[in-house]
C-alpha cells in the first residue's frame, strides 16, 4: 500500500462495510496465513465477529479450499 490515498480510501470502504451499528468502532484486522504447500493467502475480518486468529485461519481455509498447517 504505497499509495496513501488509495489505503485511505481501501481502509474506509473496509471499514464501512463492516460498520453495521451506529457509533461502533470494529476491530478490522487484516492476516496473511501460510498453507499446506507454500501457498500464503490473505484476509480481511472483523475480530469482533471472528473470536480469534485461528477461526479466520479455519474460515480463510475453507473459503479457498486449503489445508492450515
Amino acid at each position: 500500500m504505497d499509495d496513501e490515498d488509495w489505503a485511505e480510501g481501501f481502509e474506509k470502504k473496509i471499514s464501512d462495510a463492516f460498520l453495521k451499528v451506529e457509533n461502533e468502532d470494529p476491530y478490522i484486522y487484516f492476516e496473511q496465513f501460510d498453507f499446506k504447500g507454500g501457498d500464503i493467502d490473505s484476509i480481511i475480518f472483523d475480530m469482533d465477529q471472528v473470536g480469534k486468529r485461528e477461526n479466520a485461519l479455519q474460515l480463510l481455509a475453507d473459503a479457498i479450499h486449503q489445508k492450515a498447517y
